[in-house]
C-alpha cells in the first residue's frame, strides 16, 4: 500500500511522467485501480466534483466489479464539507494497534486450522 501512495503521490509531482508512475502502479498492492481511483479523488476534491465522480465511477466499470467497487460508497464523503468528525486518539494509537491487530488476527488464522 505505501508503494502505490509513493507512486500516486510522485505522479502528483511530476504529472509529465502520468504513464510511468501509471505502468509502476502495476506491480502494487491495489494495482491500478487504486492509482487510478486516487487521481479520480484529487480530481473530485481539487478540481472539479462532478468531473471526478464520473473518473471514479468509470475507474470501477473499467477495473471490474469487485469488493473494492464498493469503495464507491465512500464518494458522498468527499462532498462534504466539513466531513467527519472523528474522535482525537492518543498519539502513538496506531503505532500498537496495527501490530496487534496484525498477530490477532494471524492467531486466529492458526487457531482455525
Amino acid at each position: 500500500v505505501l508503494f502505490l501512495l509513493g507512486v500516486f503521490s510522485l505522479s502528483m509531482k511530476y504529472k509529465r511522467y502520468f504513464l510511468v508512475f501509471l505502468l509502476l502502479s502495476f506491480v502494487a498492492e491495489y494495482s491500478v485501480y487504486g492509482f487510478l481511483f486516487g487521481w479520480a479523488i484529487y480530481w473530485m476534491k481539487n478540481k472539479d466534483k462532478v468531473q471526478g465522480v464520473v473518473w471514479a465511477l468509470a475507474v470501477q466499470f473499467l477495473i471490474g466489479l469487485s469488493t473494492q467497487a464498493l469503495s464507491v460508497l465512500a464518494v458522498p464523503l468527499f462532498w462534504m464539507k466539513k466531513g467527519i468528525r472523528l474522535p482525537q486518539l492518543p498519539r502513538y494509537f496506531f503505532y500498537w494497534f496495527y501490530p496487534l491487530h496484525q498477530a490477532a488476527l494471524i492467531l486466529i488464522a492458526i487457531l482455525i486450522q
